[in-house]
């Protein structure tokens, strides 16, 4: 797949079901499944930085929708040099976060992610766009001893 792509709908006859998602537990449907992409996606790059103002070395940068498509959160790792790309970014409103370390999965949770919404950057992708953001790196927790 052309890596400046994004899904733009998916139809289940004429019901669209890109958020709501496919019941298959009763068997295949007997409607037409529609997908719909687009060419024309946005990308984001960018560096991050740990708190001693050093490259983020690979630390995870994961790109959150504001509108509740937790289904559309994209992640990748920083390079050497604290420098990631996100290509085939979907146009819309997103958050985007670097974390030194984090579990995976951990950003789907929004009990995890409260305290943290203040430390993600706004940025706004409109189709073929390309973004550029600085991002510093959320510490990783300290270990507790036991």
């Amino acid at each position: 797949m052309p890596e400046n792509f994004f899904v733009k709908s998916i139809r289940l006859g004429e019901q669209e079901v890109s958020e709501t998602g496919i019941d298959l537990t009763q068997g295949v449907p007997a409607q037409e499944l529609t997908i719909v992409v687009n060419l024309n996606a946005g990308v984001i790059e960018g560096s991050a930085k740990n708190a001693d103002d050093e490259p983020a070395t690979g630390a995870r940068v994961t790109l959150i929708p504001d509108i509740g498509h937790r289904s559309l959160t994209v992640s990748t790792d920083t390079d050497q040099n604290g420098h990631f790309i996100l290509k085939g970014v979907a146009p819309g409103d997103y958050k985007i976060y670097a974390w030194e370390d984090i579990e995976d999965g951990a950003e789907q949770d929004p009990d995890f992610m409260k305290p943290h919404e203040s430390e993600g950057k706004t940025v706004s992708i409109k189709e073929r766009s390309h973004e550029t953001v600085q991002l510093k790196a959320i510490p990783a927790p300290e270990k507790t001893a036991q």
